[in-house]
């Protein structure tokens, strides 16, 4: 079997919208398959009825300005803009209230062979968009603006590698060979920010106090739903559910679970407070036979 990580576009469709108090949630009943993957590198999309975003960031500072130095930037779009290097978040911006600067990732490469830079742009009611850049040896080397119209998505999913000659590689391509037995879903809710992993690959999404609700005393929730996942897990090898959940301030909470069929085989809820940044990491082993092997 072949094997290469995979470039998505993750479309969350089929959702049910439940208002409660102060809170909205997105709820589908039952899993459906969720899924179109197809290459999402497209630079500089225009979708009307919206203008071509032009979130760019400023030139970094002159102390930033030293060769080999690497740096990412993610704008303050809708509703809210992550990144992830090999696997972890070290960037989430929220639309419209931030301005977010360059953040330094030299100190987090690890060369081993090859690192990977995810882009995550989650979209609750309403367009959203996106801009990121990264910045290399005095130099922007990348970047990507966007726009998506279909509501309650990760609106733009796109992986690039650093390879160890400092060069860069977009992430395309496909997942191949038999797939795991059963259907198999996952669902996030959390506060500020939380993204489930398939293999390394996002597949659903979860924040809170979006652009939505910036005043509210109990800022909405954008609940992921129950996210089919049954196409990227492997039926002749071991696979990797992850969970990363990022804080802004104060208190933070989360929620997630794995289930096959209607069986829930793995669900976690945390909670606690006064930390920013990623305040939680977690990976779910699951077997060939569909077995929960192991936490890490």
């Amino acid at each position: 079997m072949t094997r290469r990580h995979c470039l998505s576009l993750v479309m969350i469709s089929g959702l049910l919208l439940l208002f409660g108090a102060g809170c909205v949630v997105f709820v589908s009943p039952q899993p459906q398959p969720t899924y179109t993957l197809y290459p999402t590198y497209t630079p500089y999309p225009t979708l009307a009825p919206h203008p071509t975003p032009t979130y760019f960031a400023p030139t970094p500072t002159r102390d930033r300005q030293r060769v080999t130095q690497w740096a990412v930037y993610a704008a303050p779009a809708n509703d809210v803009n992550v990144i992830l290097l090999n696997g972890h978040i070290v960037a989430a911006t929220y639309c419209c209230r931030e301005k977010p600067g360059w953040v330094d990732i030299d100190d987090r490469l690890r060369h081993d062979p090859f690192d990977e830079l995810t882009f995550v742009n989650l979209n609750g009611p309403g367009y959203g968009d996106w801009g990121f850049q990264i910045w290399h040896d005095n130099e922007i080397v990348w970047k990507n603006v966007g726009l998506n119209e279909q509501e309650n998505t990760l609106g733009y999913v796109q992986a690039v590698q650093i390879k160890p000659d400092n060069t860069l590689q977009l992430v395309t391509s496909t997942v191949t060979g038999q797939h795991l037995a059963g259907q198999w879903t996952v669902r996030i809710a959390a506060e500020d920010v939380g993204l489930i992993l398939v293999n390394n690959i996002p597949v659903a999404g979860s924040y809170s106090g979006g652009a939505k609700a910036p005043e509210s005393p109990t800022p909405g929730l954008v609940d992921s739903g129950w996210i089919d996942i049954g196409n990227l897990l492997h039926g002749d090898q071991n696979n990797t559910i992850s969970v990363v959940v990022w804080n802004r301030a104060g208190p933070y909470h989360w929620q997630a679970f794995v289930r096959r069929g209607e069986e829930v085989i793995w669900e976690r809820s945390v909670e606690g407070q006064d930390r920013t940044g990623e305040v939680f990491s977690t990976s779910l082993v699951i077997s060939e036979d569909g077995e929960a092997l192991f936490e890490h």
